[in-house]
């Protein structure tokens, strides 16, 4: 995840590629569900904070 987290965040590879890349490589290694859930969870703490 590393490896394109900075390159994709940064600009400096083609998105168009890049993230389907990635979004193949965490299904193939079974960590896409883990990642999308960590994401909602952060997503929600950071809405519920905000509204506070």
């Amino acid at each position: 995840m590393q490896q394109f987290d900075t390159a994709i965040n940064t600009g400096t590879v083609d998105p168009d590629k890049a993230i389907p890349e990635l979004m193949e490589k965490l299904k193939s290694e079974g960590a896409y569900d883990k990642v999308l859930n960590e994401m909602q969870k952060q997503y929600d703490e950071f809405l519920k904070n905000k509204k506070s």
